[in-house]
């Protein structure tokens, strides 16, 4: 007892080194702070740094190995799998550290990496200017692009990752390092996809794109019985459909929404998420070919900002209990097609919750292009696509029930010999050591785990989908 108490008394006297806060478990707004987006995890760490920059970064890296405390690094604290907390371990809050600079002539972004999607576009679209963000405001972007980052512009720009020129990384040491192509070229190409396992990355410049004032964007949604037809069509349209053109597709039930027609209101749809961000022309022309050979039931497309559609988006994602899983298919061919229709019928069958969606969507455009300066990104081949479960429940005798569902759709997609081996980390709920080096593929494993052995030889960054050192 006398030890706990020193402890935490050595903890309080610390508080007084960081610029941010220091949040104790006594303290009154520590069971807030504390929670993080997915409900099902109650992780109470010892302390939070809330730090409002680098210094306070540096600081809260040099306390916990002082005090031997384990790290979490927090973003946006949306993961899934919970990698932003730890038990009675030290949280490195990067939350307040929200800062974007945008350099409109250069087409480029400094920003925090405790910024989430929102802070990003907002002072982009000023400029008439976007970046990837993830697909919903308020995920974290350092979290998001540094395990690669699929957002809105994805097709032209590629992965979150690859639009990273330059970052700020905070070693394990506590050194604060500038890395690019030129400087410490080795930790710039980790970062840019395998996420915070080589400390922490406190700034990034980020590449923009530009797009016009208004997007068309929206949704198209179908019964559940159109399906097949409709995941055929958009298997032959990802194959043509310009750059410019980002979709994917959800499995929901349509309780709840009063604006659909009574017929979809009980049971599940399939939504059709589109957004098209290049010349109107086209985009007009694009739109009315898919929206002529599949005709909705409801129609939902619409010029607006790409913030207002993205603020509307973000609305539909509470704090819940959740599960999340990938397995990415090649070719999307006419047997996984049967297979995810089939296990979506499952959804009501099975007592899923309001808010279960089973989510496809295609690789295609720079997503499954080498960028120019190459990145750690486990890069899926071009007509591979990812099929996922994103459930959201809000009882815990309600998790094996919906894990159950999640888990038997991934072992048919194996099992058929569908899935292509690789997994995109921010998809995946439990870490795995096994599919995160079946992702990288041999080489760049094990070249990332010597960067590993370089910048972080005691693995102290470990809570993340993890790279043991060599």
């Amino acid at each position: 007892m006398a030890s706990e108490a020193a402890d935490r008394d050595a903890l309080a006297a610390a508080g007084e080194r960081f610029q941010g806060e220091l949040v104790l478990p006594a303290d009154a707004a520590y069971e807030e702070i504390r929670k993080l987006f997915n409900a099902a995890h109650e992780r109470r760490p010892a302390a939070i740094v809330r730090c409002v920059g680098t210094a306070d970064v540096v600081e809260a890296i040099g306390l916990a190995r002082s005090r031997g405390l384990e790290i979490a690094i927090r973003s946006g604290g949306r993961h899934m799998a919970g990698f932003g907390s730890t038990d009675g371990g030290l949280v490195i809050d990067l939350g307040a550290m929200r800062g974007v600079k945008v350099d409109a002539e250069e087409g480029t972004a400094w920003v925090q990496c405790g910024a989430i999607g929102i802070d990003l576009q907002a002072e982009a679209q000023v400029h008439g200017l976007a970046g990837i963000t993830g697909v919903l405001t308020h995920t974290g972007i350092g979290g998001v692009n540094l395990n690669g980052g699929l957002g809105w512009l994805s097709g032209r720009l590629g992965w979150g990752a690859d639009t990273i020129l330059e970052a700020e990384v905070v070693t394990a040491a506590g050194e604060v390092l500038r890395v690019s192509p030129r400087e410490h070229p080795d930790l710039f190409w980790a970062i840019r996809g395998a996420g915070g396992n080589f400390g922490v990355v406190t700034w990034v410049k980020m590449r923009l794109q530009p797009i016009p004032e208004r997007v068309l964007a929206g949704s198209l949604i179908y019964p559940l019985g159109r399906a097949g037809e409709v995941m055929r069509f958009l298997r032959q349209f990802s194959r043509t459909a310009s750059d410019d053109f980002f979709f994917f597709v959800e499995f929901l039930f349509g309780r709840g929404d009063p604006e659909l027609p009574v017929e979809l209101r009980d049971g599940v749809n399939v939504v059709v998420n589109l957004l098209h961000y290049g010349d109107r022309e086209e985009a007009e022309r694009e739109l009315g070919e898919l929206r002529e050979a599949l005709p909705p039931a409801v129609d939902r497309l619409e010029a607006r900002e790409l913030v207002t559609y993205m603020r509307r988006m973000s609305g539909t994602y509470p704090r819940m209990r959740q599960w999340w899983d990938e397995e990415q298919v090649g070719g999307l061919d006419d047997r996984a097609i049967a297979l995810v229709v089939a296990h979506a019928r499952r959804m009501d069958e099975d007592g899923l919750a309001p808010l279960a969606c089973l989510m496809l969507y295609p690789f295609r455009g720079a997503l499954a292009r080498e960028p120019e300066v190459a990145a750690a990104v486990a890069r899926p081949e071009s007509g591979d696509w990812s099929v996922g479960s994103m459930l959201f429940w809000d009882e815990e005798a309600d998790d094996e029930r919906h894990r159950a569902w999640s888990d038997d759709l991934m072992a048919r997609l194996r099992d058929a010999r569908l899935t292509t081996g690789r997994v995109y980390g921010n998809s995946q709920q439990l870490p795995d050591e096994d599919r995160q080096r079946r992702s990288f593929g041999e080489a760049d494993w094990a070249r990332l785990r010597e960067i590993k052995a370089k910048y972080d030889p005691q693995n102290l960054f470990h809570l993340n989908h993890n790279i043991p050192p060599a």
